[in-house]
């Protein structure tokens, strides 16, 4: 016979397997289609700066070849691997409590506005104390997070090879020019 304390304890049991997913899910690493910028050239001709290893999926496992510095190649897709920073909250901030570690999911831009929170809620806000450092010398309402690590972005581009066949370059290896196009 299951009593009610029982069925409660189970219900706190599953919400905090429920709360430990939230948090797994936050800081694994996402990959999705496209470009780092979102710009409109992305894809087209791109020169290779560097030599390169060419793979042949874009998890970087099975080397089919090399790019040599000079080659012209033509991108016809990408893949973005991000793996979010973490944030540990020193000061309750909205939502967060003291002791919760969050995703950071962008470095500060030019306003100083970064991009960071939950799988289920992201918010974007000024995190000046990011800018300055990583460290809270006092925790306050405006120093309310100590970073514990910096996002990690990966672009891969696919190009397309002679004979009809494909492979996956690290985009750190090629360049087009500043119309975007050789």
């Amino acid at each position: 016979m299951i009593t009610s304390a029982r069925v409660l304890m189970m219900t706190l049991f599953a919400g905090l397997s429920a709360a430990s997913a939230y948090a797994e899910e936050d800081l694994r690493t996402l990959v999705r289609g496209g470009c780092p910028t979102e710009s409109d050239c992305c894809f087209g001709k791109w020169k290779v700066k560097a030599d390169a290893p060419l793979y042949q999926t874009d998890d970087a496992i099975d080397k089919i070849g090399a790019l040599k510095a000079g080659e012209v190649v033509e991108a016809t897709s990408g893949r973005v691997h991000s793996e979010p920073g973490k944030m540990k909250v020193v000061f309750k901030h909205g939502e967060w409590k003291k002791g919760d570690v969050i995703g950071l999911y962008s470095e500060p831009d030019e306003n100083g506005k970064a991009r960071f929170g939950t799988a289920v809620r992201t918010v974007t806000e000024a995190v000046p104390f990011i800018v300055k450092g990583s460290k809270c010398d006092k925790p306050t309402k405006d120093c309310w997070a100590v970073v514990q690590s910096r996002p990690k972005v990966k672009w891969w581009l696919k190009v397309k090879l002679p004979e009809d066949r494909t492979g996956w370059v690290d985009a750190t290896h090629v360049a087009t020019d500043a119309e975007c196009q050789l």
